[in-house]
């Protein structure tokens, strides 16, 4: 039974914490049922079977991009204070509204 070192697999899969989870989560499929790729798997170690099979180039990882990235529309000064002054009249409009006849 051959096994497979950190070291050679950090040679294939430069960030170390994404290749532990990488064996990580392929130990836990051997776990569930999920039959091996290599021939010389340990039925008693999933880990050293999911390392052996990212050694053997049995399995691989591949990173996928995310969602592209949206614009910000870029707000000017000039827009910005404009309409704050607009806010601050309308707030002014509504609390005249809200207030109560006065009984005389």
């Amino acid at each position: 039974m051959t096994t497979t070192t950190i070291d050679t697999l950090l040679k294939k899969i430069s960030n170390r914490f994404l290749l532990a989870n990488a064996i990580a989560t392929r130990a836990k499929e051997i776990i569930d049922g999920s039959l091996p790729y290599v021939e010389d798997s340990n039925p008693l170690n999933p880990v050293e079977t999911s390392m052996n099979e990212f050694g053997g180039s049995k399995l691989g990882i591949k990173i996928l991009d995310g969602p592209p990235k949206r614009e910000e529309k870029a707000v000017e000064a000039k827009d910005f204070w404009s309409k704050e002054v607009n806010l601050e009249k309308e707030d002014k409009k509504k609390s005249k509204k809200t207030k109560a006849p006065s009984k005389k």
